[in-house]
C-alpha cells in the first residue's frame, strides 16, 4: 500500500489536467462544427496542426524537464497555455469565417503546447517521486488515478461547452490554471515525504539446515 499520499493526489491531479485530450477530441470538433463560422473540414486541418507541432516540439519541450520542480513547473506552464487557448476559442464564435480559421488554428496550437507540457511534467513526476524499489506499484496507481479522472472528461466537456457555450471555455480554463497550480506545492510535497519514508525492511531470511 502506499503511503505517499500527495503522490496518490498528483495521480489524481494529473488525470485532471489530461483534460486537454478530452478539449482536442471532442471539445474542439463540437466548438467548430456548431459555434463557428469555419468550414467542417477545418476539423481535420487542427487535427493535423496539433500533430505537427506535437512532432516539432515534443524533443524540445521534454529537455525543460530535469527534475521534479521543472516538472511540476511544466504543468504549471501548460495551465497558462490553456487558459490562454480557452479565451481564443471563446472569441472564435464571433468572428468571421477567414478570422475565426486563424484564431482557431492559435487556439490549437495553444492546446499542444498544454499537451507536450503536461506530458513531460507527468512522466517526470510520476518517476521521479516513485520509490525505486517498487516502480511497478506506484506506476499502477500513477496510471488508476489517471483513468479514474478520465472517464468523466468527455461528458464534461461536452455539457460544458453545450450549455455554457463560450462561457464553458473560459470556466475550463480557469479550472485547468488552478490545478496546474496545486501541481508545484504538491510536488514538493510528495518529494519531502518520499526523503522522509523509512527504508523498505530487509526480508527475513529463511532459516535452517540446507
Amino acid at each position: 500500500m502506499l503511503r505517499n499520499r500527495p503522490y496518490i493526489a498528483l495521480s489524481l491531479l494529473n488525470g485532471l489536467l489530461i483534460m486537454h485530450m478530452e478539449l482536442l477530441e471532442v471539445g474542439m470538433p463540437l466548438w467548430v462544427t456548431t459555434h463557428t463560422t469555419a468550414p467542417a473540414w477545418m476539423t481535420s486541418a487542427l487535427l493535423f496542426t496539433n500533430v505537427l507541432v506535437a512532432i516539432g516540439f515534443q524533443m524540445r519541450v521534454g529537455r525543460t524537464v530535469t527534475d521534479v520542480g521543472s516538472a511540476a513547473r511544466a504543468m504549471r506552464r501548460g495551465g497558462y497555455c490553456l487558459l490562454s487557448a480557452s479565451v481564443v476559442f471563446a472569441l472564435t464564435g464571433a468572428l468571421p469565417s477567414l478570422p475565426c480559421a486563424v484564431a482557431l488554428t492559435g487556439a490549437v496550437v495553444l492546446l499542444t503546447l498544454t499537451e507536450l507540457l503536461q506530458s513531460a511534467g507527468s512522466w517526470g513526476l510520476s518517476y521521479d517521486l516513485a520509490d525505486a524499489t517498487r516502480l511497478g506499484e506506484y506506476q499502477g496507481a500513477w496510471s488508476v488515478g489517471t483513468q479514474l479522472i478520465r472517464s468523466c472528461g468527455p461528458i464534461l466537456v461536452t455539457l460544458a461547452l453545450s450549455s455554457l457555450e463560450e462561457t464553458g471555455w473560459l470556466l475550463i480554463g480557469s479550472a485547468y490554471l488552478a490545478a496546474a497550480g496545486v501541481a508545484v506545492p504538491l510536488a514538493y510535497r510528495a518529494r519531502t515525504d518520499q526523503r522522509l519514508a523509512p527504508p523498505p525492511a530487509p526480508e527475513s531470511q529463511p532459516t535452517g539446515t540446507p
